[in-house]
This record gives C-alpha cells, structure tokens and sequence, in this order.
C-alpha cells in the first residue's frame, strides 16, 4: 500500500468503459497509480491532491476534455500538471493544445506511444526549472 503512494499518480477521465479499463490496467502494470474516472464533471467533484499527469479524452459526457483543459490550467494545484489529451479527431488537435494541453495523441492509439509520452511527460515536468 505504501507503494502505491510512490508511484507517480495519473488522472485518466475516459468515458469508454472498456478502453479506460484497458487503460486502467496497462497504465498500473508500467508503474503508475491511476484514478479513473469516466466523467469530466468528477473532476470538479474530488477532492484531491495534484496528480503528476492528467489523461483527457475529449468527447466526454457532462463536460469535455477542453473545457477540463481551462479549467486545470487555471485552478492553483493544477494549473503545472500536465495533460495529454486523446481523441478520435484529429482536427481538435490544435484546440486542445490551445487549451493548456501538453501533448495530443489521437484515437486509435498505440499503447506504446502512449505509454512513451506519459513517461516522457512526466519525465520533462519534473526537470528542475519547471514549475
């Protein structure tokens, strides 16, 4: 359990259930704590500390991937955690970057490139110098 407190801790918000099981489970198996959640609105409703990375789909129900964007980005104890945002369209790209997002990844993904972009996410966020 204490473990678990040392990995770095992942916010996944992905509505699909499957996927964000599969997400769920391959994102433990490489090391990281994971909070899944399937809507953008439970967000707004936890209560908790600043996660090391957010993981955002777009078309979410409630409330979408680039509006959790904002509002991260100016909420105090998320306003330097990353995000990467995956959808299905890639012509949103530019909106979630626009939004706050650090990185895009678009649906189907590799689970390769994925897992390589949040290691390196977090990697480059925690250099010294970045805030």
């Amino acid at each position: 359990m204490g473990d678990a407190q040392l990995r770095p801790n992942i916010v996944l918000v992905e509505d699909d259930f499957d996927l964000c099981l599969i997400l769920e489970r391959l994102l433990t198996k490489a090391g990281y704590a994971v909070t899944a959640l399937r809507e953008g609105r439970e967000i707004l409703e936890h209560s908790f500390d600043a996660p090391a990375l957010f993981v955002l789909d777009i078309t979410l129900p409630s409330i979408d991937g680039i509006a959790l964007c904002k509002y991260l980005r100016v909420q105090s104890r998320f306003k330097t955690v990353p995000i990467i945002v995956v959808s299905g369209n890639h012509d949103m790209k530019h909106r979630a970057l626009t939004a706050g997002a650090h990185t895009f990844i678009q649906k189907p993904m590799s689970i390769d490139h994925l897992l390589r972009e949040v290691k390196s996410t977090i990697i480059d966020n925690n250099l010294p110098g970045r805030s």
